[in-house]
């Protein structure tokens, strides 16, 4: 029954295209446009997070005209992402 009730709760997802460190000036005075240099390969996994918890590993492209993430694999603990 507990999990009927919570199997529709919301969830945060979000896809971490890449990281990188920028300097508090750099960020204030970001806009529209702004080009942000990583050191990650365009071609490399992107990771999908659950909650904050880094849980996923796919590869960006489309569904149906709208940009889409396809999930490849879950993360392994000896994973470095």
């Amino acid at each position: 029954q507990l999990t009927d009730r919570i199997a529709d709760a919301g969830l945060l997802v979000a896809g971490i295209l890449a990281e990188t460190t920028i300097s508090l000036h750099d960020l204030l005075r970001m806009a529209p446009g702004d080009i942000i240099v990583t050191e990650k390969s365009a071609t490399k996994p992107v990771v999908l997070s659950v909650e904050g918890e880094k849980k996923f590993l796919g590869h960006i492209g489309q569904y149906k005209g709208s940009r889409a993430v396809r999930i490849t694999r879950a993360v392994q603990p000896g994973d470095r992402v």
